[in-house]
């Protein structure tokens, strides 16, 4: 038997660069280095010189001064932004906003976890997410299953009403507040005082 002769493979066509896994892997680490190279400080004072001029006439010494130094200011935060961050780490609050279905365009929607009842923090919860006296918050405690209607009375009253939770009640402003009444309080801004209502 004769030895089968193999025929001459044909040389593989590479393919090209862009082809190949490693290309992307070495484009994707220069993009990487570009752009954090490029997040520098764009706060660095800038110094600048003139350059001295050549004259015959004598050097004229120029008042030395020195230079001055503007202490840094730390950054303005809202006082209304650190009552909002502060309330919401204390009573483990979540902000949603806005409320679904809600025609007014005055409801509001914040949960918490914590087992205070919502008349003890009445009036920071005021001071915090209130933007005007014309909106109505839903504050729904999860851990209570309640869900507190805040709203003002007047401009120095907050009242609070505190309905049974209804499963999925802050999805729709239809069915928010649609639990039995537990209990109603007034909340005075100025004094802080808690007024329980009896029917």
């Amino acid at each position: 038997m004769a030895k089968k002769e193999k025929a001459p493979k044909e040389p593989k066509a590479k393919k090209p660069i862009f082809k190949k896994w490693w290309f992307w892997v070495i484009i994707a680490v220069v993009l990487i280095i570009i752009i954090a190279g490029s997040g520098g400080s764009k706060d660095k004072a800038k110094e600048t010189t003139t350059p001295a001029t050549l004259t015959n006439e004598p050097a004229k010494t120029a008042p030395t001064t020195a230079p001055t130094l503007k202490p840094t200011e730390a950054p303005k935060t809202d006082p209304k932004e650190e009552q909002k961050e502060e309330l919401k780490k204390k009573e483990a609050l979540v902000w949603f906003g806005d409320v679904r279905n809600d025609t007014t365009g005055n409801w509001r929607l914040s949960e918490y976890s914590e087992s205070d009842s919502q008349e003890t923090f009445a009036v920071d919860y005021y001071k915090a997410f209130f933007n005007n006296d014309k909106e109505i918050h839903a504050v729904i405690n999860m851990t209570k299953k309640t869900t507190a209607c805040l709203s003002m009375i007047d401009s120095n009253t907050i009242d609070v009403t505190i309905h049974e939770y209804v499963k999925g009640e802050e999805h729709d402003a239809k069915v928010l507040f649609g639990g039995d009444v537990l209990k109603e309080f007034w909340v005075y801004i100025d004094s802080g005082k808690i007024e329980e209502l009896k029917d």
